[in-house]
């Protein structure tokens, strides 16, 4: 038989425990108990501790002041007690419950010392109340307390008022009976902590979860982040390869013609004339030239290509900027205009320690970019130097520029500039900055329409000098 909805949602506000079945959540909350536990105990102790200093140096000589004394060493004793438990590794697990029953005898002193002292002082069992809200408050705020634990330990307040009343008429204060409007207060005390517990629980139970699903937003930002790197590297790479392609093609082209000709020639050698000799060793001299150079051009393509795509070396090496740039302007060689010149200016820089793939990926795309905001006619300077115990490079052209507006967002991710200064609908200014910060530096772009663009990386130098395993590492 299904409970009805009221009692269902009765019972869930009062006991809202499903959390708890969580793992982490169920320790998050022996954790904060066990705080709760030893604040607990800090606070009882450290509050008798105070009031009795505070009593003791007032009225040393008051008919009270050996009682409240006595009470305030034994509720420091309580703390100590309490401090002591959350010491003990077995008690971790119950140090909710501990706090409770450390409360709810604190609750017993305090009343106690309250009726016993107003035999002397009869204003002193005024102070129950306040006692009272003092432990229930206590527990709400430093514990983890479902409604159910709050409205229990304001029941179990009010049971140990009544045991104190009952056993004080039978003892030192015959005239001793029950307040109901102690009763009636703590009816409605118990209410508002019981409001208070839930807001205070529910707020825990939220902060909890809500951390864990942002640590999953991070993890999955983190692989998009990756993704990203390695989508705008094979961006990359594709348009490496149509500008190696564009570049084989002369000494490949100069290869095959020279080997085709020279085996026309050793075949005409066999039967030629003797006057005709020496103009075909000459010949044959000039193709064996025309074919070395074109071997060695391609070695030269070969070497740099390597040095670019990292194919035969760990993910970590030592990168030589002057190096890398260099590499970059060479492949890009082909698709510089006629009226486009490149300046190189390049100070003795040390050494970095990075990821040579993604940096020279990333140097690629932004020579790239300005070449593209040159368009027929202009210049692009690149400039290594050191800067703050940092490798700079600087990449200024002589471009169109980009307008203000939109400079304020190239490096959100999906930008993209109509005019064709930064075409990134494959990211590549987003990823860009990623792989810079990724290896301890920080990108920079300064730019008015129709001013030109400059382009400002800083690298940390030298083994380990910030650099973090870059992503896809």
């Amino acid at each position: 038989m299904r409970k009805p909805a009221v009692i269902t949602a009765l019972t869930e506000y009062l006991a809202p425990g499903g959390a708890e079945q969580d793992e982490g959540f169920r320790e998050e909350v022996f954790n904060q108990s066990h705080h709760g536990l030893r604040i607990i105990a800090a606070l009882t102790a450290g509050g008798a501790l105070v009031l009795m200093v505070g009593w003791w140096l007032l009225y040393p000589h008051g008919k009270s002041t050996p009682a409240r004394l006595l009470a305030d060493l034994l509720i420091i004793g309580l703390g100590g007690v309490g401090y002591g438990l959350s010491k003990w590794p077995a008690i971790y697990e119950r140090s909710r419950l501990a706090a409770l029953v450390l409360l709810q005898v604190t609750a017993a002193c305090l009343i106690g010392a309250s009726l016993y002292l107003s035999s002397v002082e009869p204003a002193a069992e005024d102070f129950v109340a306040s006692q009272m809200t003092l432990t229930v408050l206590i527990a709400v705020v430093a514990l983890p307390l479902r409604p159910l634990h709050t409205l229990l330990h304001c029941g179990g307040i009010l049971g140990v008022y009544s045991s104190i009343v009952w056993m004080a008429a039978h003892s030192f204060l015959p005239e001793a009976r029950p307040r109901p409007e102690y009763y009636l207060f703590m009816m409605v005390m118990a209410a508002l902590a019981g409001v208070l517990s839930a807001t205070l629980y529910a707020e825990r139970r939220n902060l909890y979860f809500g951390q864990i699903k942002t640590l999953a937003a991070v993890g999955d930002l983190r692989r998009t982040q990756q993704q990203l790197v390695r989508s705008e590297s094979a961006a990359s790479m594709a348009r490496l390869a149509a500008a190696i392609s564009h570049e084989l093609n002369t000494p490949v082209g100069a290869l095959k013609s020279s080997v085709d000709t020279l085996l026309l020639l050793a075949s005409r050698q066999a039967t030629a004339a003797p006057e005709q000799m020496p103009r075909l060793v000459r010949l044959q001299a000039d193709l064996r030239r025309s074919i070395q150079e074109s071997a060695t051009r391609l070695q030269e393509i070969a070497a740099r290509v390597a040095r670019f795509t990292n194919l035969d070396q760990a993910e970590l090496q030592q990168i030589g900027l002057a190096e890398t740039l260099t590499d970059v302007v060479d492949l890009l060689r082909s698709k510089v205009p006629a009226g486009v010149e490149i300046v190189r200016e390049f100070a003795d820089v040390p050494r970095l320690v990075g990821n040579p793939q993604q940096i020279s990926a990333v140097f690629y795309d932004l020579v790239y970019n300005s070449l593209r905001a040159v368009g027929e006619t202009g210049r692009v300077t690149l400039r290594l130097r050191l800067r703050s115990g940092m490798a700079e490079v600087e990449i200024e052209d002589t471009g169109r520029g980009i307008a203000r507006e939109k400079l304020a967002n190239i490096f959100e991710p999906g930008f993209q500039e109509n005019s064709g200064r930064m075409s990134t609908g494959n990211w590549s200014m987003f990823t860009a900055r990623q792989v810079i910060r990724e290896h301890g530096g920080e990108i920079m772009i300064e730019s008015e329409a129709g001013a030109g663009t400059r382009v400002i990386v800083q690298l940390p130098l030298g083994p380990g000098s910030g650099t973090r395993t870059p992503s896809g590492s």
